[in-house]
């Protein structure tokens, strides 16, 4: 029953995954009002959008911190690839440091809304994102990872993740990437030559929105499935001990 109710919510979280990219894919092509669209060198978009050179839009971008980290919790935590793997941040795939300066620690700590960006990695997971929404309270940057903080006056760093999941979908990252034999990278002048859909920044943030709801659900989702694996081996181990007999069950 246990499994049955686990296979249940796979099948849940695929299709809140499907509706999200169905969702994607009618908002970054068509926008929330149904406009007439425009062809461009990018697809087809509303005609209000503009295409636009992503580095004009960016604060800052750069790499992370190379000081050494430990497993061990000592210090203060530090974004390893791994810390993004499922698209979010988090905080049990972190490393830390115990030796930064107060100088390092203001010049790499991150701050609300930043986005950590996988450009080097094999390819199924090269442009896997997240954005740090402060949760832990310190983070610091670390390597492997590139961080890209927008200019949120003029353009959504919500909205951008979420077209950052988008251009991954469809390959657009593996299309500007350099190839290696285990892994792939895209350097920043790359990312900030990127061309990317803009609209109006009341409407990056209703899509940004929109979609923060389906992430939402996907997650509560992810969780619960978690908590029914957790309930299958305790389960597993005390049936297999005699801590609880079958006739119990």
């Amino acid at each position: 029953k246990i499994q049955q109710a686990i296979e249940l919510q796979d099948r849940i979280i695929e299709q809140a995954k499907r509706l999200k990219k169905s969702l994607m894919q009618k908002l970054f092509t068509e926008g929330l009002y149904g406009e007439e669209q425009k062809e461009t060198e990018i697809g087809l978009i509303p005609k209000s959008w503009e295409v636009v050179r992503l580095g004009d839009y960016l604060e800052l971008i750069k790499n992370g911190i190379t000081k050494k980290q430990n497993k061990e919790g000592i210090g203060l935590p530090v974004t390893r690839i791994e810390t993004i793997s499922e698209g979010i941040i988090d905080v049990t795939k972190v490393g830390y440091i115990n030796s930064l300066t107060p100088k390092e620690i203001e010049k790499y700590s991150l701050k609300i809304g930043d986005i950590l960006f996988s450009h080097i990695n094999s390819e199924p997971h090269l442009g896997k994102s997240a954005i740090y929404t402060g949760n832990p309270p310190t983070l610091i940057h670390g390597m492997n990872l590139l961080l890209i903080r927008t200019k949120k006056e003029r353009l959504d760093p919500f909205f951008l993740n979420n077209l950052f999941n988008w251009y991954r979908l469809r390959g657009i990252f593996i299309g500007i990437a350099s190839r290696a034999v285990n892994q792939s990278s895209i350097n920043q002048g790359k990312m900030k030559n990127l061309l990317i859909p803009l609209p109006s920044l009341e409407e990056q943030k209703q899509i940004a929105h929109i979609l923060s709801v389906v992430d939402k659900k996907i997650e509560v989702e992810q969780k619960r499935k978690q908590v029914l694996k957790a309930l299958f081996k305790t389960m597993l181990h005390k049936l297999m001990s005699g801590e609880i007999r079958l006739k119990e069950v």
